[in-house]
């Protein structure tokens, strides 16, 4: 099927939808008793003249979105559940080679419940799934990713003694999953992480509060043991109001991470080889202590800023003997604010630089985002958004740009105005510019869209 017969195909898909949804303009989701059914749909297509990030050889591609989804809530006394569902499948082809296109399938949900439970208490519950499976290209040439699934679930269940204590108990699941495609062997990357997360908060005036916290964590992989880890980490901090528009707050953290060692099996290895003769990997040790601080100023009750800044020092050991010592200093600032009932403008920054000794050299991140939204009327809105970024590598060698200060400056832009065709669905077309400046390559590229959406 070509893809402007899929085009076409669907449109007249979401213009049937639309006709259906006119006759239920007036209904909030399909309601069976405090159970609310939401189906919907959205059409995403989208055009980028330099899908392969080159300079000088530019390639253009056409990607097509089409994404159903489902959904289904319930509320009542204080008990909620969400579930949402969504299956979509992307079609991606070369703008003038049209028999090099490949699609790919995506199953995903999200799934999540807040239970109140007598004494205060409540009972939480996630989980969120996706799996992703490619087909081949419609030529004999083959998608270069693998296929994956990924399931993220927690459980968290808190309780009240009264207004001084609270206590807080959380344990998070997250598995990992890559098929390995040809001779390459993704699956060493498979793994599994058990987060197990204990918190006190105790208030012992009224604008002051301190807290306890207690994690450990173990990552398992199926198959390459030798990547395991284990570690443990305390924190604590102190939380102080000076006013109802002025919190700080400080923390000071220790952790420990060990690794098993062993026998590390190779991503790339295509041959089976004696295990013997594979690199071992050695087991390892590390500390880290961060200390951090934050500042919240509510100016008004439509402007707010967040300062916060961050430093933690990780010493690594291997064989009882130090092998480099990691430091990193961080710093953020957010500032929103609501200039009309109708226009909204936040900013916000982030600096962080990187210490390794042992000759590692520095690292330094800089970025500033702007974002600006505008309602107009009642059914048109406008967003506005922009970012630059700039990374600095001092010391270091990359091979392709091995000089002593290498650079990599980014610039973002871009917009979307959408419409509310009627109270279900909205439509809207979207513009975004990159173009990058660096030591290690330079492109610009442009992305146009057009998208769709229904929902009920």
């Amino acid at each position: 099927m070509s893809i402007i017969r899929l085009v076409a195909l669907n449109i007249f898909f979401a213009l049937f939808l639309v006709l259906m949804s006119l006759s239920l303009a007036n209904a909030e989701g399909i309601h069976i008793g405090p159970i609310a059914f939401h189906p919907g749909v959205s059409l995403d297509w989208h055009y980028d003249d330099n899908y392969l990030y080159s300079e000088t050889n530019k390639k253009g591609a056409y990607y097509l979105n089409v994404d159903p989804s489902f959904g289904i809530s319930y509320d009542r006394g204080g008990d909620k559940f969400n579930l949402d569902i969504r299956s979509p499948v992307r079609y991606f082809s070369e703008a003038k080679a049209p028999d090099e296109k490949t699609k790919y399938q995506e199953t995903f949900y999200t799934a999540n419940a807040s239970i109140s439970l007598p004494w205060k208490s409540y009972l939480k519950v996630y989980d969120s799934f996706t799996s992703t499976e490619l087909s081949p290209f419609l030529t004999e040439e083959k998608p270069p990713r693998p296929d994956s699934l990924e399931n993220h679930a927690r459980f968290t269940f808190g309780t009240a003694l009264g207004e001084l204590l609270k206590l807080e108990g959380d344990y998070r699941n997250d598995l990992y999953k890559r098929k390995d495609r040809d001779e390459i062997h993704y699956s060493v990357d498979n793994r599994k992480v058990d987060n197990i997360r204990g918190t006190v908060i105790f208030s012992f005036l009224a604008s002051d509060s301190i807290l306890a916290d207690y994690s450990y964590r173990t990552d398992k992989f199926t198959n390459n043991p030798a990547r395991d880890l284990k570690s443990w980490q305390y924190d604590f901090g102190l939380l102080h109001r000076f006013r109802k528009f002025l919190n700080w707050s400080g923390r000071i953290g220790f952790s420990k991470t060990t690794g098993e060692g062993g026998i590390e099996k190779n991503i790339f290895v295509i041959n089976e080889t004696v295990p013997g003769q594979l690199p071992e990997r050695p087991k390892t040790e590390s500390d880290t202590f961060v200390w951090g601080q934050t500042l919240d100023l509510k100016i008004t009750d439509k402007t707010s800023m967040n300062f916060s800044v961050s430093k933690s020092v990780t010493d690594s050991f291997s064989a009882n003997k130090k092998t480099s010592t990691n430091k990193s200093l961080s710093m953020f600032f957010d500032f929103k604010s609501s200039l009309t009932d109708r226009t909204d403008v936040s900013v916000s920054g982030r600096r962080t630089v990187n210490t390794t000794s042992k000759g590692g050299g520095d690292t330094i991140f800089n970025d500033l985002d702007l974002n600006i939204s505008q309602k107009f009327f009642e059914r048109i809105f406008l967003s506005l958004n922009g970012s630059y970024g700039l990374n600095e590598f001092k010391g270091r060698s990359f091979g392709f740009a091995s000089k002593s200060r290498n650079k990599d400056e980014r610039w973002n832009g871009g917009g979307n105005l959408s419409f509310k065709i009627f109270k279900h669905a909205t439509t809207g077309i979207s513009f975004e510019h990159e173009k990058r400046r660096s030591d290690f390559g330079n492109y610009s590229k442009n992305i146009t869209s057009l998208n769709m959406q229904i929902s009920f």
